[in-house]
């Protein structure tokens, strides 16, 4: 049984728009999500930049568009 098409109002548009920050979305970080601190050092990492906190020590990375935490010298884990 074929199902039929969907059926609209004229008053009511099927599509929805939306504003998008990709300025802001994939910005590099300003704080350590850790402490806070906005003494962040980009690092090369080869393929990609890694960032590290000045005051904590800890090394983040951009992964699937989210910052996590990564370990000097070590793979970059997969977000959870």
């Amino acid at each position: 049984m074929a199902s039929a098409p969907p059926v609209f109002d004229d008053d009511m548009d099927p599509s929805h728009l939306a504003e998008l920050d990709f300025g802001t979305a994939f910005a590099a970080p300003t704080d350590c999500p850790d402490c806070g601190s906005s003494r962040l050092t980009a690092q090369d990492a080869g393929d990609r930049t890694d960032f590290s906190c000045d005051d904590c020590r800890a090394e983040w990375a951009f992964r699937l568009g989210r910052i996590v935490r990564v370990t000097a010298g070590h793979a970059v884990p997969e977000p959870r």
